[in-house]
């Protein structure tokens, strides 16, 4: 829920966290959540929450799975270095009871190497109160 703070190679403390996570009842939740074409350039998501959403906004985060960067000079030259969930996109809006927002994708190519990620975020505390998502 973003309440915690550890270094992410700590396995035990990670665990531990989302352990304990898992155990609260969240205050929002997507009683709908529905991924769309809307044009050849976008995706839309519709949703609907229950809850407690207010002074919160929506996120939307469209994250490549993979990626790699063939690196040409300096320390790395030569090497080809490997990325896991890199974000390409990243949209907010006022979190409504119920709502859609359009993302564009126009530039992504290869839409099988994407995961898009959708969550409910506090305003002030940043506390994340529900959360899912997709894969194209």
């Amino acid at each position: 829920d973003g309440s915690k703070e550890m270094v992410g190679s700590n396995r035990a403390e990670v665990q531990k966290a989302i352990d304990e996570a898992l155990k609260t009842v969240p205050l929002a939740s997507f009683t709908e959540l529905r991924l769309e074409k809307a044009s050849d350039k976008s995706w839309k998501v519709n949703y609907q929450l229950d809850g407690q959403f207010e002074d919160c906004d929506i996120q939307l985060a469209l994250v490549l799975k993979e990626a790699k960067t063939e690196v040409k000079r300096g320390e790395n030259g030569g090497r080809t270095l490997h990325h896991s969930n890199v974000v390409q996109r990243f949209v907010t809006a006022q979190a409504n009871k119920t709502g859609s927002i359009e993302m564009d994708l126009v530039s992504i190519q290869d839409k099988s190497n994407l995961t898009l990620i959708v969550f409910v975020q506090n305003r002030k505390t940043l506390k994340i109160s529900a959360a899912s998502q997709f894969e194209f």
